[in-house]
């Protein structure tokens, strides 16, 4: 139900569900309700008349959105009845799975929801209702339906338009409703939508960089037709219920990486292609699988091994790929392009031998947060990615959980492409679970993605995508580091969705497997990543240690978010010394033996309880402000140092020795973007501010 117009003779309300008093044991499921009414008096997603919890039987699984005010409850729409999203969960003791998602509609006239906007993507499974058909009497999902009563897309295509070999079209440029045909070779310059693709034997098409195909039904690609999806470039289909026929071919670039160096691919495409044919200058002995039951990589014979849907396969660089460069493995797939659901089986001995290889199965990105929530009844809800370049010392693994992603080398140098992937998995990406049971994982084509990045993950965010309201956690990234270049991190992160105990798809459990490790401690549990509930300053975060070197160790701030950005301080409290430091005023340096030390360290914040007369407060005067699409920055006091961020906590600008009351960024690599100016003055205050540059 949507409201579009304006209100009828200034009605005074409108609302998209009205509910009078007297109403009693509703059922009300997976519905969209939007009120976009332009003007006149108070607009609703939902307005009910009398308050209580008789109202409804059943109230769940809804998505709301009005322009004006959420919902009321109650016999007038006075202030204090007018409700949040959250406000309306509280009130109701319902709808704990509603959403608020400002809906894409096909048009002003056409009520069907747009199939390729991006924000429509981000509306969450319904409720299962055993509902086989839509309003248009299209297939339903009868596991993960859409919200609403259309099924994103007709199965049926409205119209058609074929590319000639003249290169014309013969009724139009396609779209979401057109059967799209390509018989003559077709060079697109934007993204492609159809309602269903075929590539004749003499039709090619080929998306460029940053071009994406989005397809509502089936691709058929016959004998020596071309569909080739570049590496930057992805294939989004919506329907789950078709299957795709003919050869394509997915390119899929690795992360900058060394000869003798491994990536964990997994094919896009289900075919004949072996895995010697995707590598043909890889060792044949340097092809492997996981062993669940030996908790090790297994050799496979390439010749005859081809790739299964789902499945991760540990392939080392080709032979001839440079030693002392890093650079992308150019990965070729060919086969049909996987669509719809697809089940892999996860092999379980034990909690110890547990672990699987498994991958994107997709020519497009996929959504972690969607995929884990999906799978959260079968897998411990932590990813691990093989990541590192030529360096035993180092953990072979980073770490994802919808909470944060945790490195295992520091990013930027020969790695610039091995970046937070900010949830989202790329084509081609394999990756580690541990399974709970001898159970399955589930992909399917809601969790699908177009993200255009060149990168095997990516290392940009994109914004926020539009009405998709996310509460923001406070995190902290820190480093332990050595001169010799040792690095292990370990995330801390706060956030509503997180308890003092483990919570699956939050919390990430900790390899520990480098030369030197740092990670907090959930009880004896290591972790990677550690997410807690709402922050107060009185938090004391147990933080472990072991090294089999001993030396100098550096534990830093790598980059941090939310609440920290502002003045609040963190300290690193030193057991075995006595020490107390403020993290966000300078490093901490220490020395270690080899060993094990899970009590040695804390992360805390209160610095007066602590008997600490560490300054934390922050100058008032420092200003720091947008100077000609640089950064300036003034102090009454002398500047020690400056450095720039990006969102991602990438270094934009550094000078560590100011030495004066102003400085101007030079040469400043940020145009329309936010970043985070952290000042440290000679005192050792600091202040951090978030600046957009235009």
């Amino acid at each position: 139900m949507r409201l579009t117009q304006n209100q009828y003779n200034n009605a005074g309300i409108s609302a998209a569900l009205f509910i009078e008093n007297n109403v009693l044991n509703l059922d009300v499921r997976n519905n969209i309700f939007v009120n976009t009414q332009p003007t006149n008096s108070a607009r609703f997603a939902i307005y009910v008349a009398t308050a209580g919890q008789a109202t409804f039987a059943t109230l769940d699984n809804n998505n709301y959105y009005s322009v004006d005010k959420m919902g009321s409850i109650g016999s007038f729409y006075t202030v204090a009845n007018i409700k949040t999203l959250a406000q309306w969960k509280t009130a109701t003791g319902k709808d704990g799975n509603a959403t608020e998602v400002n809906v894409k509609f096909v048009s002003e006239q056409d009520s069907h929801i747009a199939p390729f906007q991006v924000i429509n993507q981000t509306l969450a499974a319904g409720a299962v209702l055993n509902v086989t058909n839509d309003i248009d009497g299209d297939s339903r999902s009868l596991t993960a339906p859409y919200r609403g009563a259309d099924e994103f897309g007709s199965s049926s295509c409205g119209d058609t338009t074929t590319y000639n070999a003249d290169g014309t079209w013969s009724n139009g440029f396609p779209n979401s409703n057109k059967a799209v045909i390509i018989n003559g070779i077709f060079a697109p310059t934007t993204d492609i939508q159809a309602c269903s693709l075929t590539v004749t034997s003499t039709g090619s098409i080929i998306l460029p960089v940053g071009k994406n195909l989005f397809v509502i039904n089936q691709i058929n690609i016959a004998e020596g037709g071309v569909l080739e999806m570049n590496s930057n470039s992805d294939l989004v289909q919506v329907s789950s219920t078709v299957s795709n026929t003919g050869t394509a071919t997915i390119r899929r670039n690795s992360s900058l990486i060394k000869r003798l160096d491994y990536t964990l691919w997994s094919s896009p495409v289900t075919g004949t292609q072996t895995l010697l044919q995707f590598s043909p200058n890889t060792l044949t002995n340097r092809f492997y699988v996981y062993s669940t039951q030996n908790n090790l990589y297994a050799s496979v014979p390439p010749e005859t091994t081809t790739f299964a849907m789902a499945k991760g396969y540990l392939i080392r660089t080709p032979n001839n790929h440079s030693a002392t460069t890093p650079t992308v493995v150019k990965g070729v797939f060919q086969g049909t392009p996987n669509n719809g659901t697809i089940t892999m089986p996860l092999a379980y001995t034990d909690a110890t031998h547990a672990y699987n290889a498994v991958g994107n199965p997709y020519p497009s990105p996929i959504n972690v947060s969607e995929f884990i929530d999906a799978n959260i009844n079968n897998i411990v809800g932590t990813l691990w990615f093989w990541r590192k370049t030529n360096d035993s010392s180092k953990s072979s693994y980073s770490t994802l959980t919808k909470l944060a992603y945790c490195a295992n080398a520091a990013p930027g140098g020969e790695n610039a492409y091995a970046v937070d992937p900010h949830g989202t998995l790329n084509t081609g990406q394999g990756f580690i679970v541990k399974a709970k049971s001898a159970s399955s994982i589930v992909f399917t084509n809601r969790m699908r993605k177009a993200n255009s990045s060149d990168q095997f993950f990516r290392n940009a965010m994109d914004q926020t995508e539009e009405g998709v309201a996310e509460a923001e956690p406070s995190r902290i990234w820190l480093n332990v580091s050595t001169e010799g270049g040792v690095f292990s991190q370990a995330v801390i992160g706060y956030t509503a969705d997180a308890t003092l105990d483990i919570d699956n798809g939050i919390d990430g459990v900790s390899f520990a497997d480098g030369d030197t490790n740092i990670y907090s401690l959930i009880g004896e549990s290591k972790m990677a990543i550690q997410g807690r509930p709402a922050f107060t300053a009185e938090d004391v975060v147990p933080m472990g240690f072991d090294t089999e070197n001993a030396g100098t160790f550096t534990i830093s701030i790598d980059h941090m978010d939310g609440l920290f950005l502002g003045d609040q301080a963190i300290f690193v409290k030193d057991n075995m010394t006595g020490a107390l430091h403020n993290l966000k005023v300078s490093d901490y340096t220490f020395e270690s033996e080899i060993g094990t030390f899970n009590t040695r360290f804390e992360i805390v914040y209160a610095d007066a309880a602590l008997g600490t007369d560490n300054p934390v407060a922050i100058p008032a005067q420092v200003v720091i402000f947008q100077n000609a699409k640089q950064v300036t920055v003034t102090s009454p006091e002398n500047i020690k140092s400056v450095v720039v961020y990006d969102l991602l906590g990438k270094v934009l600008f550094v000078n560590n020795n100011v030495n004066a009351q102003e400085l101007t960024t030079t040469s400043l690599p940020a145009q329309n973007q936010v970043v985070i100016v952290k000042a440290v003055l000679e005192n050792g205050q600091s202040v951090n501010k978030k600046v957009l540059v235009n």
